[in-house]
């Protein structure tokens, strides 16, 4: 992987970039990469100023701030594609952790002086609205939903508890939108 400079139209190689792909830059030439495609596991890494060999992003992190996790955070062993913030204050990845179950976890981590760097992963999204066959279920407390119909016109506004059948309040293409506490779900259904 080679850090083009804009000043000088000069090219640097990143030592022990290579099969690496490039995923940002931070304003101070940071560079997150990510190991090769094919690797079996893919990891996120960090070269300073773009000049540095590739240090392991989540282990530079652990050594370099301290580290609090969002919920059990033990089996994420680094992150494969990530970006960042202009000002490297923001990191954030997602990858296939090494489980059973294969789902990709995603993560978020706030570096700062103020901040701890955190991470979320598998979210929990069994509390979220959601709709199957023209039922809209609200798994937790109450929502207030909207209904539009395909010109964009309110048809209904009603708040909801449980699960209501949708087709009661609309025919043909609507859009419902739901705001549960502080989510907000926009559905397209055809009813």
């Amino acid at each position: 992987m080679r850090l083009y400079d804009v000043d000088d139209m000069t090219y640097t190689i990143i030592p022990g970039t290579s099969g690496h792909t490039g995923c940002s830059v931070t304003n101070e030439c940071d560079v997150i990469t990510c190991s090769p495609y094919m690797s079996t596991y893919r990891s996120a890494y960090i070269c300073l100023g773009g000049k540095e060999a590739p240090v392991n992003l989540r282990s530079w992190v652990e050594e370099n701030y301290e580290v609090t996790y969002a919920g059990d955070d033990s089996d994420i062993t680094g992150l494969g594609t990530c970006s960042t913030t202009p000002d490297g204050k923001t990191i954030v990845g997602w990858n296939l952790p090494q489980m059973e179950d294969m789902m990709y976890s995603a993560a978020i981590v706030q570096l700062g002086d103020d901040v701890p760097p955190t991470s979320i992963r598998n979210i929990d999204r069994s509390k979220q609205p959601t709709v199957e066959d023209g039922v809209l279920y609200i798994p937790d407390g109450k929502a207030e939903v909207r209904i539009y119909n395909a010109g964009g016109t309110l048809t209904a506004t009603f708040t909801a508890e449980g699960s209501v059948d949708l087709a009661q309040h609309a025919k043909g293409v609507t859009i419902i939108k739901v705001r549960a506490g502080k989510l907000d779900k926009t559905f397209k259904l055809t009813l």
